[in-house]
């Protein structure tokens, strides 16, 4: 018969469990095991029962006294109880060695067996909703140990986010505009007071939010610039509780938009790898997004692809849907359709048939140059690790230059050329090495009933507190090799329209910023 937890009752009951099995219970044949902190058990009967503790060698026959148990033992038994947990949910995902050394640190802070279980019996609900939201593994549980620890601590982290969410801080909860060296001034400070003599808890969080890291490794806490990184691409995949985009997933263990979309997402990359409709899949999708948050979607897609069997129906849809994707300019961002051109880029990146990479460059060439154009800029960056002396870059400026040689010598007016948009006239002094050459092309062209469209090509566009826009002499001058346009607008005898209104006063106004409102540039 095993009795545990003695020194748990108070004195009375403990006087009278003793007695009993010396008296009522001394049956044949039964053995007791007696489990009790020795030292406890003596205390109470020295100071609280007055008894000699001398009394308990009459009960006790057999003393054995329990080993500590080496740390390392703690942290194996610690360790494999989770990973029963992360089997049991059939959690997959995760980096087996980034576990591995994050259990080593948790649990060589646990002093004993007791302590462990409450732990686990604690995390063992929670983990099965980290599975379903999908975040990272490493990162819950290393959170949920601090809640466990210091729940002080960890409340805290959540209301000092912007000191912990290095990737993606514009969506975090509080966005911190701080220059880079007042920020870092900043959360030195923070870390200094937060982590005084918890070396081990510093430890444990470095592994969590790179900031911390950085601190630790003497580094500039936050870098002066903002790259797309792989690193970036990591935590969006493994959603990292250092991406604000996750951030506060950790904290309420809720579906955020961004685990929402990521769902949404795998739900559509496994119905294409099963063979459903590819257009009735994506239509799905893309109206269960926002057209405001296509932008996301196409990123996130563009991130996944590896996931896709069959890539060439992705660039198919994309390609024939591009003209509906929101190009308004974006503040510090890229807008929908210039996150579609980066996915043309990728899926044409991705490929491995040079033929194949080639003839998904000409589609795009019979269609439209100007997005040709883009996705070659996105080809010839550095984000997949190419230059612009690579053979598919230079494929691919080749047909473009073609094109647009084609027609220079057919005198083409481009203005009513029936593949024009706004910025066309960019194309050819980006590719025309012989500029006056191209300029005394485009200038014999000019008149007055096109010159609504030369007028916005020397427009830029700004974004800030609304849409502003700005005429600008030079690239008048840059362009087409002009002073002005004055009297070819004089010259005008039809009656305009508002938005040739808007860039008829954009133009006298030069090279002023105006909030016009909204300029529709293809009704010119």
């Amino acid at each position: 018969v095993v009795i545990d937890d003695i020194d748990r009752l108070n004195k009375e009951q403990i006087l009278f469990v003793f007695k009993t099995i010396k008296t009522l219970f001394n049956f044949n044949n039964i053995v007791y095991i007696l489990c009790y902190d020795e030292e406890r058990i003596n205390k109470i009967f020295d100071e609280e029962l007055k008894i000699d503790n001398c009394y308990l060698d009459k009960i006790v026959q057999d003393k054995i006294v329990m080993p500590i148990i080496d740390n390392n033992v703690l942290c194996n038994i610690g360790s494999q109880c989770i990973l029963n947990l992360i089997s049991i949910y059939k959690i997959e995902k995760y980096d087996k060695e980034r576990l591995k050394n994050v259990l080593n640190l948790i649990f060589k802070d646990f002093q004993n067996v007791r302590e462990i279980i409450r732990f686990i019996n604690i995390i063992s609900i929670s983990i099965k909703c980290c599975s379903k939201l999908g975040l990272d593994i490493c990162d819950f549980i290393t959170l949920e140990y601090i809640k466990f620890k210091d729940l002080k601590l960890y409340n805290y982290i959540y209301k000092n986010n912007n000191m912990f969410v290095s990737i993606d801080t514009n969506y975090n909860i509080d966005y911190d505009f701080l220059s880079t060296d007042k920020f870092n001034e900043k959360a030195k400070k923070f870390y200094e007071d937060t982590f005084k003599d918890n070396d081990n808890i510093e430890e444990i969080l470095a592994t969590v939010f790179p900031y911390i890291d950085n601190y630790r490794k003497n580094r500039p806490i936050k870098d002066n610039y903002y790259f797309i990184t792989d690193d970036r691409k990591k935590s969006i995949l493994n959603k990292r509780c250092h991406n604000g985009r996750f951030f506060k997933c950790y904290f309420t263990i809720k579906h955020s938009f961004f685990t929402a979309l990521n769902y949404l997402l795998t739900t559509f990359i496994n119905n294409i790898n099963n063979n459903k409709n590819i257009q009735l899949e994506f239509n799905k999708i893309i109206k269960e997004v926002h057209p405001n948050n296509h932008d996301l979607l196409f990123e996130l897609l563009e991130m996944r692809l590896d996931e896709i069997n069959d890539r060439e129906k992705i660039f198919d849809y994309i390609f024939n849907n591009i003209s509906d994707y929101e190009d308004e300019v974006r503040f510090l961002g890229l807008n929908s359709n210039e996150r579609a051109k980066i996915l043309l880029a990728s899926i044409i990146n991705l490929e491995t048939d040079i033929d194949k990479q080639k003839s998904y460059l000409d589609i795009i060439c019979e269609k439209d140059l100007l997005l040709l154009d883009s996705v070659l800029y996105w080809l010839g960056t550095d984000k997949y690790g190419n230059t612009k002396e690579d053979d598919i870059y230079k494929y691919g400026k080749d047909i473009l230059c073609n094109k647009l040689n084609i027609l220079y010598e057919n005198k083409v007016d481009v203005f009513n050329y029936k593949k024009y948009k706004r910025h066309f006239c960019w194309l050819f002094y980006r590719n025309f090495d012989d500029k006056e050459k191209y300029k005394k092309y485009l200038k014999k062209i000019i008149n007055k009933d096109n010159i609504f469209r030369v007028i916005s090509e020397c427009i830029t566009t700004f974004v800030g507190n609304g849409i502003s826009y700005q005429y600008k002499e030079s690239s008048l001058k840059e362009l087409f090799g002009l002073d002005d346009l004055d009297e070819m607008l004089k010259s005008i005898d039809y009656k305009l329209n508002s938005d040739q209104e808007k860039v008829k006063e954009l133009y006298n106004n030069k090279n002023e910023k105006c909030f016009n409102g909204d300029i529709d540039f293809n009704n010119l």
